[in-house]
């Protein structure tokens, strides 16, 4: 074997090293899954050592980001050399080329990755183009000799993006191939390199490293006798850093050598007598992308990419989502107020997940297959309206309502607080139907678009594709006609309830909740504050069909208009007619059914407790507020608990739902995990994160290959006791989650401080097993302290913890000895005294420098304020007024708006959650302001982009671990990285 086993740890370094980022780098949205081969055919008679069908069987295929050396996504090819690569995270940029490589070791005649065994790649490129994968073999994606041929001429060459476009579809598969040549690449380059790369593989060597280029004459050529690197002492480093490129042939005299980072020229430092190794300086301009080396007039490619890091410019999501995997199972999925179900033509059940306020999650629209399987459909997560045009994935929701589909595959959303009707295509993307966004009940007549709605709780499609809106506050029902668009009313003309007998357009209803049509054209309306349910036929007449108009439950077995039943939400039409009704009511709880002879009776709930596989009229339903119906299967949404029963042949099972509002996840990557707004956010020592998940009441820890599992919480001992696990513990809305060096974690609750060991076990380190709020114990153990709930906390380096008493308005020490004192706050006056002195106001988090220096977010202050080792407490940002303003000036004069932590780098620079103006805002060492991340507008956006462009909603904890600055990011519900 000519190639070393240098060449094989450096191929496995760099997988690892690329496919980092693929499991803790996500941005946000699903495209499309990349399908191709890595080609078998041999052309001609040969006895090389590798053949491709060699490298096509069990290759590692990966996706890579040529310009940020993330791995997007990896998968294996199969026995014939097929390979499919989901990518279920990640939206590619249009039209820019990315790197697919199959990466294989090759046989040493002792079998495959055997000792002594090299590696080799064969690679294209593909770029996504109108939402469909283009090589440069077209469509059919194809990785081959050629291919690779094509790519190392275009990286040894440096061509641009342009240059790289037009290579799309260049390739012609035949045997042999055929390359028709650019402007940028002739076709006689390519049968050069190609026959290189072919020799390359004969001799056992990878051919992207191997191959040369002579800028003089344009030639091409293997480098078994020129230079040639082995290996990097690291693939990634900022600018002005000092890097070693080992290998051999290196010229004697370093001026004689030129390494560019992604074409910027750098200067080499030295070369070792042996000329085995180079080292080089990062350059100022240097960016992310393939690093090469020239000696003399000969270059090669060291590096497909190289990651310059820039700090602290661009953002991305590190911990959490609010997007299901793909293949996601539905009963390990949150269902966050599960508003309305309903079933569209291919059998998939449609959630429309309501939300609840800003924050908890909710504003989606979910998908479950027949398979259980859940996607999203629309919504961001975040409430708002936006998106109009783009994917509905990417969209804004505001507490959606309903979602219907229709038999096109057309998707229908009352966007209630948004005030539209919303229709999401075939194709994905999402547009207002109906609604101008402005409260009201006006526009009958004209187009929907430019009507007023008020609130509009349901939506049912007739025979001929009419749409209906139940629209609650404005006690109406209109159509939207199918043809014209145009709006109109069919039922209700204001609150109330008259009209039975007559036109249902002069009648009265009161709070219309549900729409059903049935088999003959007639609409039914569950007449929510009447407490019945009104029908209308196709003249257009209106009457009662059950309730006797008082709330309540009797009847079963007797004549519907004659039972009672309360508040009606969402109705269903079984295939002969039978009408199910949705009573969520504390007096109901049940699904109630009326035949088509008018007899009312109890098809599911009514019984405790929930017995998954159980009977359904013995069983219970907690807030049963959606059904729908189809082929046999009676779904409803039970928003109780959370989740979507099913009921078939009278069984009730769970189809999707987890019974949380925001969890999810645990074993998985973090990246795919749901989190209810983490508070704070922690690092080990080891590499371990730990995550204050505050709505679960759970503390989270993510490994350093990026799997979530929970440390602490989960159990049914209330508060912190000692000597129990601490996943043993029920734990009250957990913050200040810190770590110490030796594997040590702590977290605050309402009215204490615990500790857990690396084992599991759970210490109380401050406040009284009392768990009681309120201010004592100074000069004590802190575990007979009396603290009201605690914010951040940090660790010294003297093993001293510090803690934000925030109720208290103190900040806390805890010593070494376990004895707990005031350090600041409890006073009257302010700054230039001692801290002790100070008046502090609900302050939230607290940090430390590497001098000792404490830094206090003191929220309600709308400051950060510094106590020295000497306890003299200073403001260092924030000049106590509330707002935002200041950038590029004193920090002390820029004003602030709930800050909640604060950070410090290595360097002196101030990191602050300027929590209420939705921003990170910096302090450099000399004392000026700046905002590093977020555009002020409280929403999710901008991952994978520059960091002040993106959106935060309640940024709350900072923690700085030298790579870059982690925010968890409260009501985004996910940790975020600017780096």
């Amino acid at each position: 074997m000519r190639f070393s086993w240098l060449l094989v740890l450096l191929m496995a370094v760099t997988s690892c090293w690329r496919s980092w980022p693929a499991v803790f780098h996500p941005t946000a949205s699903n495209t499309a899954v990349l399908t191709g081969d890595v080609r078998w055919q041999e052309i001609g008679a040969r006895t090389a050592q590798a053949l491709t069908s060699d490298i096509a069987s069990g290759a590692t295929i990966s996706l890579i980001d040529p310009l940020s050396g993330y791995t997007v996504a990896t998968t294996l090819t199969g026995a014939s050399g097929s390979f499919s690569l989901a990518i279920a995270s990640w939206r590619p940029q249009a039209d820019k080329p990315y790197l697919l490589e199959a990466l294989k070791g090759l046989s040493n005649g002792s079998g495959i990755n055997g000792a002594g065994a090299s590696a080799a790649r064969l690679r294209t490129m593909v770029r996504q183009v109108n939402g469909t994968w283009i090589s440069l073999t077209g469509t059919r994606i194809q990785i081959s000799r050629s291919s690779t041929a094509i790519a190392t001429i275009a990286d040894l060459k440096g061509l641009n993006t342009s240059q790289l476009q037009e290579l799309s579809s260049k390739i012609s598969i035949s045997v042999p191939d055929s390359f028709s040549g650019t402007a940028a690449v002739s076709p006689e380059e390519f049968q050069s390199v190609w026959d290189l790369v072919d020799t390359a593989l004969g001799f056992d060597q990878d051919p992207i490293r191997t191959i040369g280029h002579d800028s003089r004459n344009g030639a091409f050529f293997l480098l078994e006798r020129g230079p040639l690197v082995t290996d990097l002492s690291t693939m990634s480093a900022p600018v002005g850093d000092i890097i070693t490129l080992h290998g051999k042939n290196f010229d004697a005299l370093a001026s004689n050598h030129v390494v560019r980072f992604n074409g910027t020229a750098a200067t080499v430092v030295t070369v070792d007598a042996a000329r085995k190794q180079l080292q080089v300086t990062v350059p100022e301009g240097a960016s992310t992308g393939p690093l090469t080396l020239q000696v003399g007039y000969i270059s090669t490619l060291v590096s497909p990419v190289f990651k310059v890091i820039v700090p602290l410019t661009d953002i991305t999501t590190v911990i959490g989502t609010t997007y299901p995997s793909a293949g996601t199972l539905a009963t390990s999925w949150p269902l966050a107020y599960a508003h309305r179900v309903a079933v569209d033509g291919n059998g998939n059940v449609l959630v429309a997940s309501f939300g609840l306020g800003t924050g908890f999650g909710g504003h989606m629209v979910y998908r479950i297959s027949p398979a259980g399987i859940i996607s999203t459909v629309a919504g961001n997560g975040s409430a708002g309206f936006s998106g109009d045009g783009g994917p509905a994935s990417n969209a804004q929701l505001n507490w959606p309502s309903a979602a219907i589909g229709d038999g096109a595959g057309n998707l229908y959303i009352s966007d209630l607080q948004s005030r539209r009707i919303r229709k999401v295509a075939t194709s994905g993307i999402i547009t207002t139907i109906a609604g101008n966004g402005n409260y009201g009940n006006g526009g009958d007549g004209g187009p929907a678009t430019s009507a007023s709605l008020a609130s509009v709780a349901d939506l049912a499609l007739d025979s001929t594709g009419n749409l209906y809106l139940a629209d609650v506050e404005a006690c109406r029902v209109r159509k939207v006609a199918a043809t014209t668009g145009i709006i109109s009313t069919v039922a209700g003309t204001w609150c109330g309830f008259s009209g039975d007998g007559g036109l249902a357009v002069n009648a009265r209803l009161r709070d219309p909740a549900g729409l059903a049509f049935d088999s003959s054209g007639n609409l039914y309306i569950a007449d929510n504050g009447n407490h019945v349910i009104r029908k209308v036929d196709p003249a257009g007449s209106i009457s009662t069909v059950a309730g006797d108009g008082n709330c309540g439950f009797t009847g079963d077995g007797g004549p519907a208009t004659a039972a009672k039943i309360c508040s009606p939400t969402q109705l269903a039409v079984d295939g002969s007619d039978n009408l199910y009704i949705a009573l969520p009511h504390s007096s109901n709880q049940r699904i109630r059914k009326v035949d088509t002879s008018g007899i009312i009776t109890t098809v599911a709930g009514g019984g405790w407790p929930y017995v998954e596989g159980g009977a359904a009229t013995t069983n219970f339903l907690g807030y049963p507020i959606g059904i729908a119906w189809k082929a046999g299967n009676l779904f409803i949404a039970d928003r109780g608990p959370q989740v979507v029963r099913k009921v078939n042949s009278g069984i009730m099972t769970t189809l999707g739902g987890n019974g949380s509002l925001a969890y999810s996840g645990a074993g998985g990557p973090a990246v795919a995990a749901h989190l209810g707004r983490p508070d704070s956010i922690a690092k080990d020592g080891a590499g371990n994160f730990y995550v204050a998940d505050n709505f679960n009441n759970l503390i989270r820890k993510v490994s350093p290959v990026g799997i979530i599992t929970t440390v602490a919480g989960g159990g049914i001992t209330p508060g912190i006791v000692d000597g129990y696990l601490a996943t043993n513990l029920r734990l009250i809305n957990p913050r200040g989650v810190l770590a110490d060096s030796t594997g040590n974690f702590y977290f605050a609750t309402r009215a204490q401080l615990g500790k857990v060991s690396p084992g599991g076990i759970v210490t109380r380190v401050a406040g009284c097993i009392c768990d009681t709020s309120g201010y004592w114990g100074d000069g004590g153990l802190a575990t007979s302290a009396g603290i009201n709930d605690p914010g951040g906390a940090a660790i010294a380096a003297d093993g001293s913890i510090y803690l934000a008493d925030t109720y208290n308005r103190r900040i806390r020490k805890i010593d070494t000895s376990g004895i707990i004192s005031t350090v600041a706050g409890n006073g009257l006056s302010g700054d230039g005294g001692p801290a002790i002195n100070a008046q502090l106001n609900l302050p939230y988090g607290v940090t430390l420098d590497g001098t000792g220096n404490l830094y206090i977010a003191d929220t309600y202050n709308c400051r950060i304020r510094k106590v020295d080792t000497n306890g003299i407490i200073t403001t260092v940002a924030g000049s106590g007024v509330w707002g935002y303003s200041g950038d590029g000036g004193p920090a002390t004069n820029a004003r602030l708006l709930l800050p909640r932590a604060a950070a410090v780098d290595g360097a002196g620079n101030l990191y602050i959650a300027d929590t209420g103006n939705q921003v990170i805002r910096k302090v450099d060492p000399a004392g000026i302001i700046t905002t590093l991340a977020g555009n002020g507008i409280a929403n999710y956006g901008g991952d994978g982009g520059l960091a002040i462009a993106a959106q935060l909603y309640s940024p709350a904890g900072l923690l700085w671990d030298g790579s870059g600055l982690y925010i968890a990011d409260l009501d985004n519900h996910r940790i975020r990285k600017v780096y």
